[in-house]
């Protein structure tokens, strides 16, 4: 028997200029919803559901260093019962998919 049993999240590293950005990408455009929230005005953190058992946590950059940590996170896949139509309502809001 397996000890894993799935993905629990997965860290993004935005700077701290990307994290409305990334917000507004996951929440209002794919739908999701934030289950946990904590940090400040400075450094806000926040975990994002993605209807599983997984999440998303974003936790930006300090302002102070907003540059990208060493072995920042390179791709996110998510799961889907509409590939197409997923595909589509992103490139709508002018997104570019490249694979």
């Amino acid at each position: 028997m397996s000890l894993i049993k799935g993905i629990h999240h997965v860290a993004l590293r935005p700077t701290y200029a990307q994290f409305e950005k990334a917000k507004t990408f996951y929440l209002d455009l794919l739908g999701l919803k934030v289950v946990r929230q904590w940090g400040d005005e400075k450094y806000p953190c926040m975990m994002i559901s993605t209807g599983d058992n997984s999440c998303i946590e974003v936790l930006p950059v300090p302002e102070e260093n907003d540059v990208p940590l060493e072995g920042k996170f390179a791709h996110l896949a998510l799961a889907t019962d509409d590939t197409d139509g997923c595909a589509a309502r992103v490139r709508e809001a002018g997104y570019e998919i490249t694979i």
